[in-house]
């Protein structure tokens, strides 16, 4: 698969759902978005292959790209009934994983994330959104594709992992401290980041047991005396 060849399915994959319907929920999508490559490489068995890949599928659509480069790795060796028996078993296993990782992690992470960032700077909280999601998820997309493409003879073992566990720590690190200012500043109405990150501390060393970890105290404390040396202060933007 050259490069141009990957961009057009990644770039295609990305209106996946724009035609979805009932009876096939995101067939139509998947399809368009692999008829290029089905042009190029079925060859004369163009009109089966278009046939095979117009019926039912229904994923997460963040994790198509990967199902994308298993099915275009097969039917490009001409295996076309294995790779339609490889798409009906991934796209239930990664829409799992897919609704686990964006839905119920990245998703709501990156919008505490920016809820606590517009006390500083309101305006640009969405902007920040938009940043931090869409490098996301459109980097594991891009990804997705090769890493599907190259493990087309054992997809399930290269779908392991899709999702790294490291950023999933990251991230639910990130949201503590991120719903720890939100509260700080709405439940004590404190005008001070600094005030807000130290209540927050001590409710979350007590809750979590961690006074084993002087160092995170520390910090926070640390972080708590800068901001507030710093005279900084903050609204809540949506408070009127």
């Amino acid at each position: 698969m050259r490069f141009m060849d990957r961009l057009n399915l990644f770039i295609r994959s990305l209106s996946i759902q724009a035609s979805w319907n009932f009876p096939r929920m995101q067939g139509l999508g998947f399809f368009f978005s692999l008829l290029p490559w089905l042009r190029k490489a079925a060859g004369s068995g163009f009109r089966e292959a278009c046939y095979r890949h117009l019926g039912y599928f229904n994923t997460n659509p963040y994790m198509s790209p990967y199902i994308l480069g298993v099915v275009a790795r097969l039917e490009e060796e001409g295996k076309g009934e294995e790779s339609v028996r490889a798409r009906n078993n991934l796209m239930g296993p990664l829409g799992a994983m897919g609704d686990g990782f964006y839905w119920a992690t990245l998703l709501p992470v990156v919008i505490l994330v920016s809820l606590a960032f517009s006390f500083f700077i309101a305006v640009l909280a969405p902007v920040f959104f938009l940043i931090v999601y869409n490098c996301v998820h459109l980097r594991n997309r891009w990804a997705y594709l090769e890493r599907g493409y190259r493990n087309a003879h054992e997809p399930l073992k290269g779908a392991a992992g899709l999702n790294g566990q490291k950023l999933s720590k990251i991230l639910e690190h990130l949201a503590a401290p991120a719903m720890g200012l939100i509260l700080g500043m709405v439940a004590f109405g404190t005008q001070t980041p600094g005030t807000a990150m130290l209540l927050f501390g001590l409710a979350f060393c007590l809750f979590r047991r961690q006074w084993k970890m002087p160092a995170v105290f520390a910090i926070l404390v640390i972080v708590a005396v800068l901001l507030g040396l710093l005279g900084l202060e903050m609204s809540i933007p949506w408070s009127g």
